[in-house]
């Protein structure tokens, strides 16, 4: 994804996990209620980190956080429920696999990055999620597309890099 060139100190922690489904199973609730578990499982990997990173960062002025696809819901959950996120950044969210509704009211705001020609999320499922994030007050979710970009970013890294870099400037010459 390239490097993102920003004169901050910033401490991060990665996470990397990846939903592998072989097959449908024939109960459909019996699926959803596997990738709930997993779900659980994640957010609380992701709560854990947190607090490391806030044990060994006790002085941080900002707590961001961020995820890509199903990564995206995964930082959402945990903006839902830790007052200390003041922004995060959801690249290739996938509301139309994942109900995004727990965000009515968002706690803060942030930036949702989508690739135009994304061949996994119908653009109307993104466009529904922003008139509902929009309709809220006191917060900003700003709402990008790159215009060639698919739900990887492939061959568009270059664009989404600038997208950040531009966002993540603005944001932090706030504080």
């Amino acid at each position: 994804w390239g490097d993102i060139e920003i004169n901050l100190f910033i401490s991060g922690l990665l996470i990397n996990n990846c939903i592998a489904i072989k097959e449908l199973k024939e109960n459909p609730e019996t699926q959803q209620w596997e990738l709930s578990k997993f779900s659980l499982s994640i957010q609380s990997s992701a709560a854990a980190a947190l607090d490391w990173l806030e044990r060994e960062n006790f002085d941080n002025s900002q707590c961001w956080v961020s995820g890509f696809s199903f990564g995206s819901l995964i930082a959402m959950q945990l903006l839902m429920r830790r007052p200390e996120i003041n922004r995060f950044i959801a690249i290739s969210p996938q509301p139309n696999v994942y109900d995004f509704s727990f965000l009515s009211p968002c706690p803060t705001s942030g930036l949702m990055i989508y690739g135009k020609k994304d061949e996994l999320v119908p653009l109307e499922y993104i466009t529904e999620l922003d008139k509902r994030l929009s309709a809220q007050k006191g917060i900003k979710v700003e709402f990008q597309s790159v215009p060639d970009a698919n739900h990887f970013f492939s061959k568009t890294e270059d664009s989404l890099t600038k997208n950040l870099e531009k966002y993540i400037k603005k944001e932090t010459a706030l504080y």
